[in-house]
């Protein structure tokens, strides 16, 4: 099935669009840091979660693909790779599910993810100071 389909699927569903919240922004040990969504994850959110969070990196690879290839321009690559880093900060789940699948990406997308993982690190580098 292909990422748009799976996209729209996961959008016209409450029970995934409510598994797709907990799973962004609770963590992967069950504490739901949002006290609005504060309700325990159920197996069927964290596998909803994760067809959601495929979807999205299949989308992102795809305009990286593109961005490649010369068919997209850079500015639309970074506001895409600001996108799916801002994503990847905010969720531990997300951030946890990158790491795991990282040897099923695309060697490209995969380095392009390590980059984004390295620079959220350094952001977040105790008495680091930013611009």
């Amino acid at each position: 099935m292909d990422s748009a389909k799976v996209t729209a699927s996961l959008a016209s569903s409450s029970d995934a669009m409510a598994a797709f919240i907990k799973t962004s922004f609770g963590d992967p040990k069950q504490e739901i840091r949002r006290e609005d969504w504060a309700a325990p994850m159920t197996a069927q959110d964290i596998v909803l979660g994760r067809f959601a969070f495929n979807a999205l990196l299949a989308l992102t690879d795809n305009s990286h693909f593109q961005y490649q290839e010369g068919f997209l321009p850079e500015e639309h690559w970074l506001g895409v790779r600001s996108t799916i880093g801002g994503a990847i900060a905010a969720s531990s789940y997300l951030r946890d599910h990158v790491e795991a699948t990282l040897g099923q990406r695309r060697p490209a997308f995969r380095d392009a993810l390590i980059d984004i993982m390295r620079e959220i690190d350094e952001d977040s580098t105790p008495g680091r100071i930013r611009d």
